[in-house]
C-alpha cells in the first residue's frame, strides 16, 4: 500500500513538471533585470510543485542578505540564519520563513544615524543588503523557472529601505524612490557577480540540506527551526569561497 502511494506521488510529480515546463516554455521570458517595484513586490501565481521550493528559497533569500552584508563589510551577525518551516499535513505543504541577524555595531551605527537624520555610505550599503535577499530570491526562480512571489516575503526588507529613505532623506519623496532603485540595482548587480552568485546558491544549499520536517509525521502540523551561526556561516565561505573576502565591495 505505501509502496503504491509513493509511485502514485512520483508520477504526479512528473505530470506537474513536465506541465510546468510546458507552460514556462510557452510563455515569453521573464527579464533578468526589473524595476525596484517589481522585483519587490513580484505576485506571481502559486503552482502547486513551488511549494517543494519553498525550503530551499526561503535559504537563497536569507543567503543573499547574510553574502551581501558579509561583503559589503557589514559583517554577519553573531545569531547568523535561522529558517524555520511549518509542514501543514492537510494542504501537503511546507511554509517556510528565515530571518538573517546583523552585527550589534551595524545596527546602532544605523540607529544613531537615522535618529539624526545625518547620512554616511552605511545607510547605502545597508539598504543594499536588506535588497539583496530579494534581488537572490528573484534570480533564484527565474534560474528554476519557478513563480516569483517576493510580495510575500520581502515586506520587512521593503520596510527596512523605506525606513532608511523617509529618515535620512525626507525632504523629498523623491530621494527615497531614488534610494530604492539605487539599493535594488545594485543588489542586482552584486548578485550577478561571477563570485557571489555561487557563493549564495552554495551557501544556501548547505542550509537547505536539513530536512524542514519530519517525514515520518505526516499526520499532525509541525513546525521545526534551524539555526546557523554566523561564525558557521563565515568559516563555510572562507573554506569555499575564499576569494569572497569582508568587505570587498565596501564603499
Amino acid at each position: 500500500m505505501q509502496t503504491a502511494a509513493v509511485k502514485d506521488a512520483f508520477e504526479s510529480f512528473i505530470a506537474q513538471e513536465r506541465e510546468r515546463i510546458a507552460r514556462f516554455t510557452s510563455e515569453p521570458p521573464r527579464p533578468a533585470f526589473c524595476d525596484y517595484h517589481a522585483g519587490m513586490f513580484a505576485d506571481e501565481k502559486q503552482a502547486p510543485h513551488a511549494v517543494m521550493w519553498a525550503n530551499e528559497v526561503t535559504c537563497i533569500h536569507e543567503a543573499g542578505h547574510t553574502v551581501a552584508f558579509y561583503v559589503l563589510g557589514l559583517g554577519i551577525g553573531r545569531g547568523g540564519i535561522q529558517i524555520c518551516a511549518e509542514y501543514n499535513p492537510g494542504e501537503a505543504t511546507i511554509a517556510s520563513f528565515g530571518h538573517t541577524s546583523r552585527t550589534t555595531s551595524q545596527v546602532r551605527k544605523v540607529a544613531s544615524l537615522t535618529r539624526r537624520r545625518a547620512y554616511a555610505p552605511v545607510l547605502a550599503a545597508t539598504a543594499i543588503a536588506i535588497a539583496a535577499g530579494p534581488a537572490a530570491e528573484r534570480m533564484y526562480c527565474l534560474e528554476r523557472k519557478l513563480p516569483i512571489r517576493t510580495l510575500f516575503s520581502s515586506e520587512s526588507d521593503h520596510d527596512g529601505i523605506s525606513k532608511i529613505g523617509k529618515s535620512v532623506l525626507d525632504r523629498s519623496p523623491y530621494f527615497r524612490y531614488a534610494l530604492e532603485t539605487y539599493a535594488w540595482r545594485y543588489a542586482q548587480l552584486l548578485m550577478a557577480d561571477s563570485r557571489i552568485w555561487p557563493a549564495v546558491t552554495d551557501l544556501a544549499a548547505w542550509m537547505s540540506e536539513y530536512e524542514p520536517y519530519q517525514e515520518e509525521d505526516t499526520e499532525h502540523e509541525h513546525t521545526s527551526f534551524e539555526n546557523f551561526s554566523g561564525a558557521s556561516i563565515r568559516a563555510f565561505l572562507k573554506r569555499n569561497h575564499p576569494a569572497v573576502r569582508p568587505g570587498i565591495f565596501a564603499a
